[in-house]
């Protein structure tokens, strides 16, 4: 999204007039060791942010992390890219400095190693190229999703 005309980004979110913008990004980024390190991702990761929310500050914004995603090791078995967790770190730290709130998918999902059992669920929960969920993963997630709200919600009212 850095790459993008940043004045067209700011008219089409003006436009919009939303009060929430979710963002979910890092899978694709999971394959670049070099731009994932987390000295280099975390403020690209917020610069997109504050380029989204330019034309509304003040906008509302949640931080969707990246899924686990997975490779096989020298055994065989299926294990958590490095750059997963790097990632995911680096855009809880964005989110933080951004004052966005921030969804953990990848612990959500169970964390290191979760793609290979989401794989190997039945029904499938997961892709066998173990990036990707199948649409009952992906309703898993978002059920995942629905009860943090719930649980943040709920622990906001009982702060007050």
């Amino acid at each position: 999204l850095l790459n993008f005309d940043e004045d067209h980004i700011r008219s089409q979110m003006a436009q919009r007039d939303l009060d929430l913008m979710i963002l979910g990004f890092g899978g694709n980024e999971a394959d670049d060791p070099i731009r994932s390190t987390e000295n280099r991702y975390e403020p690209e990761f917020a610069a997109v942010i504050r380029r989204m929310r330019a034309s509304r500050p003040d906008m509302a914004c949640i931080i969707f992390a990246p899924l686990d995603q997975g490779a096989r090791d020298n055994r065989g078995r299926v294990r958590t890219m490095e750059t997963i967790p790097v990632i995911v770190e680096a855009q809880r730290n964005a989110a933080r400095a951004e004052g966005c709130a921030f969804f953990n998918t990848y612990e959500a999902m169970g964390g290191e190693g979760a793609m290979g059992a989401w794989v190997r669920a039945r029904p499938r929960h997961a892709m066998s190229d173990n990036r990707h969920s199948t649409p009952e993963g992906y309703e898993v997630i978002g059920n995942l999703f629905y009860k943090a709200l719930i649980k943040a919600f709920a622990d906001d009212l009982a702060s007050r």
